[in-house]
């Protein structure tokens, strides 16, 4: 019976049967003639009417390719951070750049501003600035800097004092006067925020390095200690000094500023290490409401801050549940990498 459907299947007309041969089908096949495009229209492909800017270069670097090597004079140089701190009576900025390439803008600074540099020498690992006495005017002057000064203040002598910062290859920069007259704390953070803002306008400008500074010591302020596993911080510097700063990173790594105390050198905070940030994000929904992870994994260190006489000394302890020695390490890392 099957051998009888099977005949029928095929049958004597290869054309009509149900299973029929196109093996050689291919040999009547006709090509279709070219598709006609309206007179009004073109064939031309999109990606070559359209061409994206640099779509058709090798990225050099990434594939190989040529680049021209930068000039002289215009390297691009990485992004400069300046903050203007004030703890009570101190004021300085801190400049995420050499002191030798921070010396020649105070120096053009002042030159825009109607200044005159009596005196630079260095004193105790500080480059003194001293300018020449002036006094203020009735007008609006031009400059900057001694339009905050009126003619009934009398003279005024200025100084700038510049050395390294609490890392290597940063800087801080003060104000003070010299003489009877004394600044108020009002004047010295107008003109210190002058100068943040010349910083800030020349940003995208080459930057020249001072020879004349180059043997003031800009060796790290900071130096590390590891006890029991942990890691500490000795830092030459004052508390005043390092407790803005180190308020500022803590809130740029993303920590939870939760108490402080300056006077007795105390954050409080809440942390989640990178460990648990990247556990957290590889699990699914369904798998923290089964485990019961809802929270952030958020635990909470506390900073001390302690004056001794090679420095002071900054540790981080652990202060709750969730808490490691993990977690101690990986923030006294970042404070040394980012205080300045």
């Amino acid at each position: 019976m099957s051998l009888l459907v099977l005949t029928a299947c095929s049958g004597s007309n290869p054309d009509k049967a149900a299973l029929r041969d196109r093996q050689l089908d291919y040999q009547t096949a006709t090509v279709d003639s070219k598709l006609k495009v309206p007179n009004d229209l073109s064939d031309e492909r999109i990606n070559e009417a359209l061409l994206i800017p640099g779509s058709g270069q090798m990225n050099p670097g990434v594939y190989g390719g040529k680049f021209e090597t930068p000039r002289v004079g215009t390297t691009r140089v990485s992004a400069r951070r300046i903050q203007h701190y004030q703890v009570s009576a101190m004021q300085w900025l801190s400049i995420s750049d050499d002191p030798s390439t921070v010396y020649p803008e105070i120096e053009r600074f002042l030159v825009q501003n109607g200044l005159k540099i009596s005196k630079a020498e260095q004193f105790n690992g500080i480059q003194l600035i001293q300018l020449s006495p002036f006094e203020g005017i009735t007008d609006r002057s031009e400059s900057r800097v001694i339009r905050y000064f009126s003619p009934g203040t009398g003279s005024i002598t200025l100084e700038f004092s510049l050395e390294p910062g609490l890392r290597t290859g940063t800087t801080e920069v003060r104000l003070n006067s010299i003489g009877e007259k004394q600044l108020d704390a009002f004047l010295i953070s107008r003109i210190l925020g002058e100068f943040k803002y010349y910083l800030e306008s020349i940003e995208n400008g080459a930057r020249t390095v001072s020879s004349s500074i180059l043997l003031l010591e800009t060796g790290s302020r900071i130096s590390t200690l590891r006890i029991d596993g942990s890691n500490q911080l000795i830092i030459k510097a004052a508390i005043p000094r390092i407790y803005p700063v180190a308020l500022d990173v803590l809130t740029d790594i993303g920590a939870e500023i939760i108490s402080g105390d300056m006077n007795k050198g105390l954050l409080n905070i809440g942390y989640v290490d990178k460990a648990t940030k990247l556990q957290l994000a590889s699990m699914s929904l369904v798998n923290k409401a089964v485990l019961k992870v809802i929270d952030d994994g958020r635990a909470e260190y506390q900073l001390q801050m302690k004056e001794t006489g090679d420095g002071v000394v900054l540790r981080v302890l652990s202060a709750g549940a969730g808490s490691s020695i993990i977690g101690v390490n990986e923030l006294i890392a970042e404070l040394q990498k980012r205080l300045f």
